[in-house]
């Protein structure tokens, strides 16, 4: 297999993505159980990256990430050590990710109960005339196919629809090591000090995810 080398914030969340450990890591914190049949066994999942719904200012622009479960689906957004977001005081999201987060989950909602519900509460909100939209044929696609392929157990939780901020963090660097609370997102802390295999100049190797590992995480 070629070596694939990826700069930065995006690299380090694709290699997240694609490394098996790091995933299982990342979903037992978020709280999704292992399964009983295998300590190591995560469920089964359909992951999109970097899902765009559009970019002007009648969308929602795009997450980094979309993981769905059996049990829960994560809206994920990813920062790193050199983000511009990231400060001595910890890790911060502009408003502008926030409600992004929030209008996802509020929208999955309905989409899992009723999609031409979820379909007319967008076109409303978002003040849109017509049926071609590229926020309604991405949001249709992707919850499309986590409805069909997964469908979480319980609807009715309040938690099957979750935001989760991944903080790509160095501790070779002292600073870097804070993961404040963001409003309505679990953070989850990654050390990739000596996780992630790094080149210079902050260039990953993705595809080394195999051998890469977690640092214990007390955070």
């Amino acid at each position: 297999m070629a070596e694939i080398i990826g700069y930065g914030e995006d690299a380090l969340t694709i290699w997240a993505l694609l490394n098996e450990d790091v995933l299982k890591m990342i979903l037992v914190k978020a709280g999704v159980k292992k399964s009983k049949s295998h300590d190591r066994q995560i469920p089964k999942m359909k992951i999109f990256y970097r899902p765009s719904f559009g970019r002007n200012e009648k969308c929602l622009g795009e997450c980094d990430a979309i993981i769905g479960t059996d049990t829960k689906i994560f809206f994920v957004e990813c920062k790193w050590s050199k983000s511009k977001e990231y400060t001595s005081s910890g890790i911060h999201l502009d408003k502008g990710q926030i409600e992004r987060n929030k209008m996802l989950i509020k929208y999955s909602k309905m989409y899992f109960e009723n999609p031409e519900d979820a379909k007319k509460q967008i076109m409303s909100d978002k003040g849109i005339r017509g049926e071609k939209t590229q926020l309604w044929d991405s949001f249709h696609y992707v919850l499309g196919k986590l409805k069909n392929d997964i469908r979480p157990i319980d609807l009715k939780k309040h938690d099957t629809f979750r935001s989760l901020l991944v903080v790509f963090t160095d501790t070779n660097n002292i600073k870097n090591t804070k993961a404040n609370l963001v409003d309505g997102f679990t953070t989850i802390r990654i050390d990739i000090a000596q996780a992630a295999k790094m080149h210079k100049s902050n260039f990953y190797a993705i595809s080394d995810s195999v051998n890469a590992f977690l640092l214990n995480d007390n955070s």
